[in-house]
């Protein structure tokens, strides 16, 4: 998340070197850096071969659930937001490498 921030403060001009200070002072005080939009396409390492898409985003408590739309079957799952990166990746190349690096050990 502290990446992704520092990703979108680093696109306004003229912050001096602020980035990662700006970043970890928001993150402190309760900022979420949602790490795509709605209608994003993800890749599942579960259902690698089937074609999803961010439905929405919901909250459940004090986590956050990721709703999965699968166009080939017309249904959702979820995902909590901490499975990006572990089962839930933004593009087919990090599914691949993730798996390869499983299997490797």
């Amino acid at each position: 998340m502290r990446d992704r921030l520092i990703e979108l403060i680093s696109k306004v001009q003229y912050m001096g070197g602020l980035e990662e200070k700006l970043a970890d002072h928001l993150l402190e005080n309760g900022v979420i850096a949602l790490p795509c939009k709605v209608g994003t396409e993800l890749f599942l390492s579960d259902y690698l071969n089937a074609h999803h898409r961010l439905k929405e985003y919901k909250f459940v408590g004090d986590r956050i659930v990721v709703v999965i739309e699968c166009w080939e079957w017309q249904r959702t799952c979820t995902r909590w937001l901490d499975d990006f990166g572990k089962t839930v990746f933004l593009t087919r190349a990090e599914v691949e490498k993730a798996l390869k690096e499983r299997s490797e050990g």
